[in-house]
C-alpha cells in the first residue's frame, strides 16, 4: 500500500509542474500589474513591486506564445485608456522606468502576433 501511495504522490508532483509550465494568462497579467495603476492613473513614480512584478511576468514569457498573451493583455488595456493621452502615455513609459526594453510599445495599435 504504501508503495502506491509514492507512486500517486510522483504522479501529483508531475502534473503539479506541468501546470506551473502552463502558458501565463491574461488573469496573470492583470494581478501582476495591480500595484502599477496608481502611476498609470496618476504618473509619479512606479511603486518598486509594480517593476518586480513586470519583470517576473516578461522573465516567466519565454514562449512566443506567452509574449503573445502579455502583449494581447497590453493591448486591451491600452484601447481602454486610449481616450486619455495621460493614462497611455504612462502604461507606454512603464517598462522602460521599470528597466525593461519591449519590443513593442504599449499602444492600442501593437500587432501581438509578430511579438516572438
Amino acid at each position: 500500500m504504501a508503495r502506491y501511495s509514492w507512486v500517486f504522490f510522483a504522479i501529483a508532483a508531475l502534473a503539479a509542474l506541468a501546470v506551473a509550465d502552463a502558458a501565463i494568462s491574461c488573469q496573470d497579467v492583470t494581478n501582476a500589474l495591480n500595484p502599477c495603476f496608481t502611476f498609470v492613473l496618476y504618473g509619479g513614480s512606479p511603486a518598486g513591486e509594480c517593476c518586480q512584478n513586470i519583470q517576473g511576468i516578461y522573465s516567466h514569457a519565454s514562449a512566443a506564445s506567452d509574449k503573445q498573451i502579455v502583449c494581447n493583455c497590453l493591448k486591451g488595456y491600452s484601447s481602454y485608456a486610449a481616450t486619455n493621452p495621460n493614462i497611455l502615455h504612462n502604461a507606454a513609459a512603464l517598462p522602460g522606468l521599470c528597466g525593461l526594453r519591449l519590443p513593442y510599445t504599449i499602444s492600442p495599435n501593437i500587432d501581438c502576433a509578430s511579438v516572438h
